[in-house]
């Protein structure tokens, strides 16, 4: 069992993993941040833990929409998530 550790909004975490995973989960939470850093400008008031859910429902809300595999509907999809995304934000500010 191998561990790194990765930094999400300015804090850091020290995760598990599969030995030789270490790079992949690094990669991963490098683009989570900057998933995080995106809300982090829409929603400025937002807590942080608050931004860790945006971020993640936002990841989820695009992994529905990739499995309709229908590029009109993702596309939709990608904008309802953003109008969501800046009501969110507008309630926070």
């Amino acid at each position: 069992m191998a561990h790194v550790t990765v930094t999400v909004n300015n804090a850091s975490y020290t995760l598990a993993c599969d030995d030789g995973e270490e790079a992949h989960l690094a990669a991963l939470a490098k683009r989570f941040d900057k998933r995080v850093a995106e809300v982090k400008r829409e929603a400025r008031n937002a807590s942080d833990a608050q931004l860790l859910l945006m971020a993640g429902l936002l990841l989820e809300d695009e992994l529905d929409a990739a499995d309709l595999g229908d590029e009109d509907k993702f596309a939709l999809l990608l904008e309802n998530a953003a109008r969501r995304m800046e009501d969110i934000a507008a309630r926070l500010g």
